[in-house]
């Protein structure tokens, strides 16, 4: 508050007189000013609570066979709508059986490829081609 703009008052009692309802003008303009900022965080809480919502309703509609298509248990709903990703915690098993039957294979050739000796083996190619 500055004292400087009242000087101009000469009377002392019309002088403490501005100088109250000003300290009450910044009182309720701060008062305002708290509550603004609690609407604001309500606000935000509000439409955080209903995204998650929509997300959990739209995860509880899908099917088994759905979420698993997209690689979550109907457990994991949860955890999804409030922003959190299940499979990162774990290693995602493929649940039918060409998905599997293909990372078995994979895996098979990366291990035949550790196993197989650098230098002076048979890889059924060519001379030309090596």
């Amino acid at each position: 508050m500055d004292m400087m703009q009242f000087n101009h008052i000469q009377d002392p009692i019309a002088r403490a007189e501005a100088m109250r309802s000003q300290a009450v003008a910044a009182m309720i303009l701060d008062g305002v000013e708290a509550l603004r900022g609690s609407f604001k965080a309500a606000a935000g809480k509000l439409t955080g609570y209903m995204s998650y919502r929509r997300t959990y309703n739209a995860l509880a509609a899908m099917t088994d066979r759905e979420l698993d298509d997209i690689g979550i248990g109907r457990s994991d709903n949860e955890a999804v709508a409030r922003g959190f990703d299940p499979r990162a915690e774990r290693n995602a098993v493929p649940a039918d059986a060409l998905a599997q039957h293909a990372a078995l294979a994979e895996e098979f050739e990366q291990e035949a490829e550790v196993a197989a000796p650098a230098t002076g083996s048979n890889d059924n190619r060519t001379a030309a081609a090596a």
